[in-house]
């Protein structure tokens, strides 16, 4: 049966420029999904923000990224029904 996982991801490697001159170069983005088992939730997670990057403008196309560009799970928890209803599903980056 299908549980409900927070997956916390780190991006490194990802350069963006911000308005007022700054290059980052990471962020940590946090993602609902439904699976069968934390391995599974890792994965679908990864997929998502992987389609989001290439998605957004301010990341540029995937091939002029830099190689050393990664996407890891730091977290993965189960979030129980109710903490489901209660909330909302995480969305965006927030950049380091």
């Amino acid at each position: 049966m299908a549980q409900t996982y927070e997956v916390i991801i780190h991006g490194s490697g990802f350069h963006v420029q911000t308005v007022e001159g700054a290059v980052l170069s990471g962020f940590y983005a946090t993602r609902r999904v439904r699976a069968g088992d934390p391995f599974e939730a890792n994965a679908h997670a990864i997929a998502m923000v992987q389609k989001e990057l290439t998605a957004e403008e301010q990341f540029g196309r995937p091939e002029a990224q830099p190689e050393g560009a990664s996407l890891l799970v730091e977290e993965c928890y189960r979030v129980g029904w109710f903490m489901r209803l209660l909330t909302r599903a995480p969305q965006g980056f927030e950049f380091c």
